[in-house]
């Protein structure tokens, strides 16, 4: 899961239906936007700068997918993770569902086949609330996090997650309670098998009726760069947000039993 990155920092917004176009007016007074499509239904990519992402330790960007506004927060600050996390989980501690996602980047190289990884960016994503923190550069890790990702009342959703549950404990000492593999619950549901276990692009088609944008390999190269471009910043806020949407369609609720 990583992507290239090229050297503008846009940010993107998808649009895809009436209620879109009313959250896209309130940020059109930003910097220029570029237009491309994303699903069979034509759905629109849009990027908007709301700030200097060179200069600036975190940026906001509106992302729409499948007839939902994601509100993303990207950043490498202690301070912007801890305000991410105080927001999702309000005063009462409610229970979440939690989509979980992480970009890794090559960090050695020993001759031609030997490669060494570390996790660059972990996405979060509450409801239409998303959080892409670039770890790797960050000033610090909050103690509010590692304790929202062992939080009790709180589970985390992704494809294939307990490699992402590997990376984050090896990489940087944090543990993930109650992870819930999505390809699991998908193999329930008919689709896929033990030995040939469902892509994250397949359950959200089947389940959710959108197409995601999973092909673009070069995308996978660079989540290391400091700056991420609109691509970096979809890819990984509809990656996080999907397998948080899938909680609903799968049966997956919050409450631990």
């Amino acid at each position: 899961m990583a992507t290239k990155i090229n050297d503008d920092a846009d940010n993107t917004m998808t649009t895809n239906n009436d209620d879109a176009v009313t959250m896209a007016t309130k940020i059109n007074d930003y910097a220029d936007t570029t237009v491309t499509t994303n699903n069979d239904d034509a759905a629109n990519t849009r990027t908007t700068d709301h700030d200097d992402a060179r200069t600036t330790a975190s940026t906001t960007h509106y992302i729409f997918f499948n007839n939902k506004v994601i509100k993303t927060t990207v950043t490498k600050s202690y301070e912007a993770v801890y305000d991410f996390i105080q927001e999702v989980r309000g005063d009462h501690r409610k229970h979440l569902v939690v989509g979980l996602e992480t970009e890794w980047r090559t960090i050695s190289a020993h001759g031609k086949r030997k490669k060494s990884y570390k996790t660059a960016i972990l996405q979060l994503c509450v409801g239409t609330r998303c959080l892409v923190f670039q770890i790797y550069h960050a000033d610090g890790i909050p103690i509010i996090l590692k304790d929202f990702l062992v939080c009790p009342h709180c589970k985390f959703l992704g494809a294939d997650v307990s490699r992402d549950v590997h990376r984050l404990i090896n990489d940087y000492g944090l543990r993930v309670q109650n992870a819930v593999d999505l390809q699991e619950f998908g193999i329930r549901k008919g689709y896929g098998s033990k030995s040939s276990k469902p892509a994250l692009k397949l359950l959200v088609k089947e389940l959710l009726g959108a197409d995601m944008e999973k092909d673009n390999k070069d995308i996978h190269l660079s989540w290391g760069r400091e700056v991420l471009t609109s691509e970096h910043i979809t890819y990984a806020t509809i990656d996080a947000f999907a397998s948080a949407e899938l909680g609903n369609p799968m049966g997956i609720t919050a409450m631990i039993v």
